[in-house]
Order: C-alpha cells, then sequence, then structure tokens
C-alpha cells in the first residue's frame, strides 16, 4: 500500500504540467520535479540541496521578498499562499511565474516542508503588458495618450507641491493640417504626424513628457522648473523644430503650430483646469496670426469663460424662441418713400443683458450655430414680409448672409425651403453678404 501510495503520487509529480519543488526546514530545495526542468532548464542533480539564499532561480528584486513568504509558512503564520514573481532561467532568460505553496505538517502539527507548485505565465504577463500599452499609448505615433497625460499631470502636480517647483504645460496645434489631409490624403497625413512627433521628441528634454491627444494636438509636461522663461524658450525649440520642411512621397510639406501655455501654480492647481487654459491660450496664438506661443492670463480666461457662458445662453434662446427682428427702415432718396426694411437680429438676455450682434454672430460662426441662426432668420424675416404684403405694404426685405453659411452645399436648397413654406414670393427677399466675406474667400 505504501509503494502504491508513493508510485501514485511520483506519477502525478511527474505527469502534471505544473512544475513542483519542495523545500526542508532549512530552506533547501529537497524536491524538483521533470517539469520544473522544462521550465527553469536546470537538472535535479544541479539544483538540489541549494539553500534558498543561493538559489539561481530567484530574480534579484524578487528575492528578499519569496523568502519572507517561505517564512512566514515555516513558522505557521501562513498555511497556504500564491505568490507572482521573476524567475531566471539556466540559459539566462528572465520569466514570470505563479507559485502556490502549501505547508506540509506531521502527525504533531509541526511543519515537515514547503510544497510548491509552479507555472510559467510570461506569455499572460506580456498581453496583460501589451493591453495596458496599448491602453495608454497613441496607436499611431506610440506616444502617450490623453489617459496617461492626465495620470502624469497629477503625479507631477503632487510632487511639485512637495518640492515648491512648477509644472508647465504646452498645448500645441498643428495650424491648417486639414489641408494636408484633404490634399494629399490621410496616408501622408499619418506620416507627417510621425514625423512631427520625431521632431517634437527632439527637441525636448528625457525628463519631458509628449503626449498626442488625437488629430494634430499634441501636448508637453516639463516638470522641476523656477523661472517660466523656461517654458517659452522650449516653445520656440518646438516651433523651430516643425517649421523645417519635411519630405514625404516626393512632397515638401511645410506645417507651423500654435501653442499655449499655462503653469502650475501660477494658473491653477486642478489638471483638468490647466490643460482647459492651455487649450485657451493655444487658440489664442492662433487668433494672433499662427506659429507663435501664448501664455495664459487671467483676462484671457475670464474671456473664454464668458464666451462659454454666452455660448449655452445662445443656444437656450434660439431654442426658447427668445430671439427677435429688427426692422430698419429702406428709404428711396429722391421721394423718401420707405421700399424695404433690413432685418436686424437681436439678443436680450436675462442674465447678460443686450448682447451686440458682434458679440453672439461670431460667437454663433465659431459653434456652428450659425446654420439654424441663419434658418432662423430668414423664416421669421419671410414671415413678416408676407404680413405687410396682406397690409398691403409692397416692400422688400433684407437678410443678411454669413461667410460661414456658403460652406454649405445646401444653402440654395434650404432658402428656397424656408421661403415657400411661409408662402413669401422669392422676389420679396433680398440677400445680402458683407464684405468679410469676399475678403475671406474670393472665390
Amino acid at each position: 500500500a505504501l509503494r502504491r501510495a508513493n508510485w501514485m503520487l511520483s506519477s502525478h509529480i511527474s505527469n502534471t504540467p505544473l512544475a513542483v519543488l519542495e523545500w526542508d526546514r532549512d530552506f533547501r530545495l529537497v524536491r524538483w520535479s521533470p517539469q520544473a526542468e522544462n521550465i527553469f532548464g536546470w537538472r535535479s542533480d544541479e539544483i538540489l540541496g541549494i539553500p534558498l539564499s543561493d538559489s539561481p532561480l530567484l530574480h534579484a528584486d524578487d528575492r528578499e521578498g519569496f523568502a519572507g513568504l517561505v517564512a512566514r509558512l515555516i513558522n505557521g503564520e501562513e498555511p497556504r499562499a500564491t505568490g507572482l514573481t521573476r524567475n531566471h532561467r539556466r540559459d539566462g532568460e528572465t520569466i514570470w511565474c505563479e507559485w502556490y505553496h502549501s505547508a506540509l505538517l506531521d502527525d504533531e502539527g509541526r511543519i515537515v516542508s514547503i510544497l510548491s507548485f509552479v507555472q510559467d505565465v510570461s506569455s499572460r504577463i506580456q498581453a496583460e503588458e501589451r493591453l495596458q500599452y496599448l491602453a495608454t499609448r497613441d496607436a499611431l505615433t506610440g506616444l502617450p495618450n490623453r489617459l496617461l497625460l492626465n495620470e502624469r499631470l497629477t503625479q507631477a502636480i503632487a510632487q511639485a507641491k512637495r518640492s515648491g517647483r512648477r509644472v508647465g504645460v504646452l498645448f500645441i496645434d498643428l495650424d491648417r493640417f486639414k489641408n494636408v489631409n484633404d490634399t494629399l490624403g490621410h496616408r501622408i497625413g499619418d506620416e507627417l504626424l510621425k514625423r512631427v512627433t520625431a521632431a517634437l521628441s527632439g527637441a525636448l528634454r528625457e525628463t519631458d513628457l509628449l503626449a498626442r491627444l488625437g488629430g494634430d494636438e499634441f501636448m508637453v509636461i516639463v516638470e522641476d522648473f523656477d523661472d517660466r522663461a523656461v517654458l517659452g524658450r522650449i516653445a520656440q525649440k518646438l516651433l523651430d523644430a516643425i517649421a523645417q520642411p519635411f519630405e514625404i512621397e516626393g512632397h515638401a510639406i511645410f506645417v507651423t503650430s500654435s501653442i499655449g501655455i499655462a503653469v502650475y501654480p501660477d494658473d491653477s492647481d486642478d489638471p483638468e483646469e490647466l490643460l482647459k487654459h492651455a487649450d485657451v491660450a493655444m487658440y489664442r496664438s492662433k487668433d494672433l496670426g499662427r506659429n507663435t506661443f501664448q501664455y495664459i492670463d487671467e483676462n484671457l480666461a475670464e474671456h473664454r469663460l464668458r464666451q462659454h457662458t454666452l455660448e449655452t445662453a445662445l443656444r437656450t434662446a434660439l431654442t426658447d424662441d427668445a430671439l427677435r427682428l429688427h426692422y430698419q427702415p429702406v428709404v428711396r432718396i429722391e421721394d423718401r418713400e420707405i421700399i424695404g426694411a433690413e432685418a436686424l437680429l437681436r439678443w436680450n438676455d436675462p442674465e447678460h443683458g443686450n448682447v451686440p450682434p458682434q458679440v453672439f454672430i461670431p460667437l454663433a460662426e465659431e459653434s456652428g450655430l450659425i446654420h439654424q441662426l441663419g434658418d432662423w432668420v430668414l423664416r421669421s424675416a419671410a414671415r413678416q414680409c408676407v404680413a405687410w404684403r396682406q397690409a398691403g405694404l409692397s416692400l422688400t426685405v433684407s437678410v443678411n448672409l454669413s461667410a460661414r453659411q456658403f460652406y454649405r452645399d445646401d444653402l440654395a436648397q434650404r432658402i428656397s425651403e424656408i421661403v415657400k413654406a411661409e408662402a413669401c414670393e422669392p422676389s420679396w427677399i433680398e440677400l445680402e453678404v458683407t464684405e468679410t466675406s469676399l475678403m475671406h474667400d474670393l472665390d
């Protein structure tokens, strides 16, 4: 019976896909299964009897933790335990192994030895690391993505709080990158982004973090400095690095960039707020002609916040039909007869008061509300024109069109549908285009 039990145990140990190791109370290796030789590469005569402290299996960084775990098992503090460690193979390769330990007791409950079952999980760990890498990296450039950027920025601010130093955030946006995609195609556009990534990386210090937010937007985190002027010098280096021509598939591509800068703790101590401020400063750079950099300041941040608040209020006003048209008479000089009227859009907001058209019209253009707004103005003007005609007043009504409305391919169709829906004769409506529209796009 004893021989049969021993045979069964030996057969199971030899056939299991797990390596089986046993350590005695002196932490010496006393059992080494055939699968252990397959996983680690050492023969039993090369490894048995070696104490844990001298074991070639253990990675230097995990040796102390492993010894502590086995000691707790020997001392009876833990009857069983699992662990994940790096281990060495005989050929020098480092592998990841998962260990399952249990303490073997005699009839009196004393520890006899530690039995360990081991499996090589390197493939699983590599797959997990790859998934983690993909989750935090941009697929095209390999740069950190927004997720990793936010994590690193939070860490940088926490460290700066302890050291009393500053953290800088630089928001980089390529100028007119869309033209490259539209004229040369997305394949060349993607290659340009890779070349720009290499140029930016070459202009930065090793301690600076470069991330890609998506599209043609990049972000840089600069740590451990005192003088804000350092960021200006870094920004200029980045501008110069991008300004060089990139030769791609026979095309010499020139591209510039606009950069916005925000600083912890000067501008904010909140990571998300810092990113927003850098974004606002970047748009200020574009307004100033591109290919330059701008620091955020209090006035600029307040202006951006007011713009956002106004945009929200404008959307509400449009939904709630809170906008009004005023009509300015068109007078014929020779007999001073009123022959028409120009429709003028006005907005009186309960919170912001009378908002001038030169404020909310550009806001509507920037936010994309101008198409919905233009439809509302034309519909209201056509309805008023019909009412005047029915009252016996032969007046034409002039309606201003925004330059942005001309970028819709269905503009003529939309105008026709709206005028007809209000039972208005097309000849009763005049459309006016501002001079700035012509200067913006002569064609």
